[in-house]
């Protein structure tokens, strides 16, 4: 694979990404053992009873608790299965075999019985032919397929921009282990970080570069993020919305209405207006009326008390979206969570002190919403059902963050070479900060926190399916793939773009619009410019120009 192509063709990019994301989401399915993810045994219910028929199950005397009727072998994953449930010195081997428990009919119940089908009807078909341990690998392994496909149309966005070359840094910060670890697992949660990543990335493109090519093809790819994600959970139409807005700021006002007079961006509005909508409704006239469980945590407050009581807790959500895996019990190594801050200080301080005014808006509005949306959605519902808020409910807000500062920075910036250099940096260090921590819930799980990591070899200990080293590898194959596939087009985009004259990097005003990421050059098989224009500019003698954009 020759960095160049990449950029002429991103369709292979998109399939790299989808296939190295799908590996190391596939790592982290069948490394952790049944029933130990947050939620899964409810996500799991939910899933094997949306694929029969089932959307939301027969009411409890239990507030926000459904009941449903399955086999058992895909829907008992409570109780024992659950053994090693906050208790990390509990290796897995404490756990019973699924696959003896038989596809007798099984009274199972889920705390997600109410939530939107859309996510669940993708997944759970393996549990319809399959059984036990299968099952719900299988079902695992279906999402981390999905959840992968939204990291190739960001490795396809990428390829795309011409002053964004920096993506797969951004990306890397972004996808923290927390993030890839619920990309492996059964649980809505993923697909609304993922999905998350894709629309704010596929957003910037469309937005800073309305006249390149496939915009039809964007568009489509912009709504299936938008629409995919904001079915997930009942504040996803919010994340969707939010990351949205925040890009649209960053260009001024008539940009966005020339924006909107497009066909396919409007039909693409139209559409994902009808997505959004549909998961607003689901929420109001089935998840609401349901209810919530409420937290176990006795504490009751009412809003004011709760808003200062969330805000407090915003160091807490920072290292739980970093990682906290399971069932909150099994953190990672401290370098890891210094590491990880380290690069979102880096992208938040490179946004607040480079970024022009008018992207810093876009960039700000999220960096506000990640710090606020705990208290917002939180606080008004502690009185009646407590503290329930947990810091891998931020992670869609945070990537769209992530991703919207780092293209911030990068477009007040957009010298070529040391753009390479932090790319490089970040995706190694972000790598190895992957691999530290699969290491890390491996042993936990294998024969628990306070044994050493040799031990993992001695008999007797928990494995994965097809062991250890199987395991390791395909994990390490996809971090490993995901990082190189994003050094060859930061290395493709940067020397696309060093080919092309252009003013992108004279001194511009604040707020000023620009034509130069609209440029038809054909950098990734686009238009060659019409004759009689200004191939920097793309606009015909006489005709005003704009300074570069924000």
């Amino acid at each position: 694979m020759t960095a160049s192509l990449l950029v002429r063709r991103p369709s292979v990019a998109f399939l790299a990404g989808w296939l190295f994301a799908a590996l190391l989401f596939a790592g982290w399915s069948l490394a952790t053992p049944i029933s130990s993810a947050p939620d899964e045994p409810s996500h799991v219910v939910k899933a094997a009873a949306t694929v029969r028929g089932d959307l939301t199950g027969g009411p409890t005397d239990a507030t926000g608790i459904e009941a449903f009727t399955l086999p058992r072998d895909v829907s008992d994953l409570g109780g024992a299965m659950a053994c090693t449930a906050a208790q990390p010195t509990v290796p897995a081997t404490c756990q019973p075999d699924l696959d003896s428990f038989g596809d007798d009919e099984f009274a199972a119940t889920s705390g997600v019985g109410s939530y939107n089908p859309l996510y669940y009807a993708l997944v759970g078909w393996p549990s319809l032919f399959l059984g036990g341990d299968a099952a719900v690998i299988g079902m695992r392994l279906v999402s981390a397929l999905v959840n992968a496909f939204f990291v190739g149309v960001v490795a396809w966005a990428a390829a795309q921009m011409r002053r964004g070359s920096a993506v797969a840094a951004w990306s890397a910060v972004a996808l923290t282990p927390m993030a890839t670890y619920l990309g492996g697992m059964v649980n809505p949660n993923g697909v609304e970080v993922t999905g998350c990543l894709a629309l704010a990335a596929m957003a910037w493109l469309i937005v800073h570069d309305p006249d390149g090519p496939r915009l039809g093809v964007r568009a489509g790819a912009l709504v299936v993020a938008g629409v995919v994600a904001g079915n997930a959970r009942s504040a996803s139409p919010l994340f969707v919305l939010l990351i949205v807005v925040a890009v649209l700021l960053t260009v001024p006002v008539r940009d966005v209405g020339d924006l909107l007079r497009r066909r396919p961006v409007w039909l693409a509005a139209a559409v994902a207006a009808v997505g959004l909508g549909a998961a607003a409704a689901w929420t109001v006239l089935v998840a609401a009326p349901a209810g919530f469980i409420p937290s176990s945590d006795p504490a009751r407050d009412t809003l004011l008390p709760a808003v200062l009581h969330t805000l407090a807790a915003t160091e807490n959500y920072g290292t739980e979206m970093i990682g906290v895996l399971g069932w909150f019990d099994t953190g990672l190594p401290q370098p890891v969570y210094y590491g990880w801050t380290a690069g979102v200080g880096l992208v938040v301080a490179g946004a607040l002190g480079f970024a022009r005014r008018r992207a810093l808006v876009g960039a700000g509005l999220l960096m506000v919403a990640l710090l606020l949306v705990p208290s917002v959605l939180q606080a008004p519902s502690a009185a009646a059902f407590g503290y329930i808020w947990q810091g891998r409910y931020s992670l869609p807000v945070f990537v769209g963050m992530v991703i919207v500062a780092g293209l911030a920075w990068q477009h007040a910036r957009p010298s070529h070479e040391r753009w390479l250099r932090l790319v490089v940096v970040v995706v190694s260090a972000a790598t190895v900060g992957q691999v530290a921590s699969f290491a890390t819930a491996y042993r936990r799980y294998s024969v628990g926190v306070s044994r050493p990591f040799r031990d993992v070899l001695e008999p007797g200990s928990w494995q994965a399916p097809g062991g250890l080293v199987a395991v390791a590898l395909v994990f390490v194959v996809g971090a490993v793939g995901l990082g190189v596939l994003g050094v060859l087009v930061t290395r493709a985009v940067e020397a696309a773009a060093a080919e092309i004259p252009s003013r992108a990097d004279a001194p511009a005003s604040a707020d000023a619009p620009s034509s130069v990421d609209a440029s038809p050059v054909r950098v990734d098989g686009g238009e060659e410019p019409a004759a009689g224009t200004d191939p920097a500019l793309d606009v015909a003698p006489g005709r005003a120009t704009h300074a570069p954009r924000a």
